[in-house]
């Protein structure tokens, strides 16, 4: 009996085919989607502490570390950020500028302020 769909030894494989390597195409594209949407949430929680960090020193005296560990519980990320304030000529005096620096994980974010 003639078979024109190929060797009869293969039927079936396509479906076992599709299956494999779409599953295998979701599941990779599923990482990568996730992982971009870390790294996006990181950097907006970086630039809300820069942002929010600076006001808070600016007005109240507030650490900019105590700010950033408020808004990472708001965010739910565990990591904890760098931050640097440097201040020129001093942090109080009218004219001085204020430049605050946060990194958390790979993302960066930066506020200035100049009295």
């Amino acid at each position: 009996m003639r078979n024109d769909l190929g060797n009869s030894g293969e039927r079936g494989s396509i479906l076992l085919e599709f299956l494999g390597y779409g599953l295998l195409l979701q599941v990779v594209t599923l990482g990568l989607f996730i992982q971009v949407i870390n790294q996006q949430s990181y950097q907006l929680a970086a630039e809300s502490i820069a942002r929010h960090g600076m006001r808070s020193f600016v007005i109240s005296q507030t650490e900019p570390s105590e700010t950033a560990n408020q808004i990472l519980d708001d965010f739910g990320i565990e990591s904890k950020p760098e931050t640097s304030l440097q201040c020129q000529p001093d942090c109080f005096s009218v004219g001085s500028q204020l430049k605050l620096r946060v990194t958390l994980q790979s993302s960066s974010a930066e506020s200035v302020w100049i009295r």
